[in-house]
Formats: structure tokens, sequence, C-alpha cells
């Protein structure tokens, strides 16, 4: 497979991903029934990668929640989201990097959600 037809498949897995862990999260603790739930979609969704990715794209998932939503009102839910992909296998050690970029794509978004002329 192409390296661009790689990148998509990961990128459209990451999205899936994403969406599973969101839909799953909701603001009180989950139960352990909700959370096997909620993770059983997420390995099923990750599948069994021959490239060994899919605790990559779990970490990607997991850290891309936390720091985008840090210090919104949304935190809780991602964060309930975030231990979805925990659970499910995510690589604890490159959840760090993916906070980083997910707070940094959450300041991109604040600063290009008010355009000038609103502020003035």
């Amino acid at each position: 497979m192409s390296d661009d037809r790689a990148c998509d498949r990961d990128r459209l897995t990451v999205a899936r991903l994403t969406g599973a862990a969101q839909r799953h999260a909701s603001w009180r603790e989950p139960t352990q029934e909700e959370t096997a739930a909620a993770v059983a979609e997420l390995r099923e969704i990750a599948g069994p990668r021959t490239d060994l990715l899919a605790p990559d794209l779990l970490a990607e998932v997991a850290g891309l929640l936390t720091g985008f939503y840090a210090g919104t009102a949304e935190e809780p839910r991602a964060r309930t989201a975030a231990g979805y992909c925990r659970a499910a296998g995510a690589d604890q050690d490159l959840i760090p990097r993916w906070i980083a970029e997910g707070k940094r794509r959450a300041a991109c978004a604040r600063q290009h959600s008010y355009p000038s002329s609103l502020a003035s």
C-alpha cells in the first residue's frame, strides 16, 4: 500500500476512534459496563493492525482530546473519552506529545474563530 493511502487510512481511523470515544463519554463517571462497551468498540475500530499502529493511533486520539479540550467546559467529557482510549491500549509514552499537539491545535482554532471585524 502506498504511503498516501496508509496515511489516509490512519486519518480515517483516528476520526472514527475520536467519534466513538466522544460518543461514549458522558458528563458523569462511567460505569464498568459503559467503559467495557467503549473499549470494545475502540478496539474493533483500531482492529488487528499488522503494522502495530493501533496503540499509536489510540494514543493520538487520547492526547488530542486531552490537549484540545484542556481548560474548557468539554474537558471532563474529553478526559473520559481519553480514558477509554487508554483502557483500549493506547501507548502511554506517546500521549504527552499528542497532548501538546492538541493544545497547539486548540490555540490555532481559538485564534481563527473570531474574525478581527468582530473585535471592533
